[in-house]
């Protein structure tokens, strides 16, 4: 019983050895010696591409970096600029839609320029009282881009991921995430671990 035990783990551990030789020789090829199979054409014959769909290739690159990130700054200008184009244009479309996209009040814009300057330098404890009822503000995403979310400190971006993840509805949710979350992983390089 105990010889077929070491007999079995001697017996793994062979075979373990086999993978770990087969990876170290697959790890090792050089790019040289694939790229002359490739033009032989030995190499890559049985390789099928692959074919994403458009829904595949937007999270792809959303995910990966790919193409022009779209920041909060970015989507705030766009509509600042339809709205422009709507005024000029005749104002029809400016009619439909309600007064809270007009400018920010002065007041407001001093206010939360200032938590965005605290939010710079945010390494724990409590968030500004004025920052926690953002996601409550219909305007939401122009307040939240008067505090500059590309300048916060990591953990400042981890205490507003809770505070908006808990606090808005899933879309609204996912657009912080897209606007406000993705480009500071991206830039920063923000990981989960720097929320703990």
């Amino acid at each position: 019983m105990l010889g077929t035990d070491i007999l079995i783990i001697l017996l793994l551990i062979l075979i373990n050895g086999f993978f770990v030789g087969a990876e170290i020789a697959f790890v090792s090829v050089r790019r040289t010696r694939l790229d002359e199979l490739a033009e032989a054409g030995e190499y890559y014959e049985d390789v099928e591409e692959l074919n994403l769909g458009e829904d595949d290739e937007r999270a792809l690159d959303l995910l990966m970096g790919g193409g022009k990130t779209r920041t909060l700054a970015d989507v705030i200008m766009g509509k600042i600029n339809e709205r422009n184009a709507a005024l000029a244009g005749g104002g029809d479309a400016v009619a439909q839609e309600p007064e809270e996209s007009a400018a920010l009040p002065p007041k407001v814009v001093e206010v939360y320029t200032s938590v965005g300057k605290f939010l710079s330098t945010y390494k724990s404890g409590k968030l500004p009282k004025a920052f926690k009822i953002v996601p409550r503000l219909a305007n939401w995403e122009e307040v939240l881009y008067t505090t500059d979310p590309d300048g916060w400190t990591p953990a400042a971006t981890c205490e507003a991921t809770r505070l908006f993840a808990s606090n808005l509805n899933p879309k609204m949710a996912q657009r912080y995430f897209n606007l406000v979350l993705l480009p500071a992983v991206q830039v920063s390089g923000l990981v989960a671990s720097d929320c703990v």
